[in-house]
């Protein structure tokens, strides 16, 4: 979420990016089984998200393994493509 931050790129949760500056939420992360980037939203509900964006666990699982090995998989809702 962005909370009272200002927006750091111009893509939203969901969308694929190649580093956090692209991401609106400045968090571009590997997301899912395959560990592909995507920009990275927190969301409670599809109110939460971008026109045409989902909030679930498809959009939220972190590969924390990518930070720092070891640490594995953590599932948090984020906004994701349908």
């Amino acid at each position: 979420e962005l909370g009272c931050e200002r927006p750091k790129g111009v893509k939203q949760g969901g969308e694929s990016c190649a580093a956090d500056n692209d991401c609106m939420s400045g968090s571009c992360e590997p997301i899912g089984a395959a560990g592909a980037l995507a920009c990275y939203e927190a969301c409670n509900a599809n109110a939460d998200c971008a026109s045409g964006m989902l909030c679930g666990v498809d959009g939220g699982t972190l590969d924390l393994d990518a930070l720092l090995p070891g640490l594995g998989d953590l599932a948090v809702p984020g906004c994701a493509a349908p």
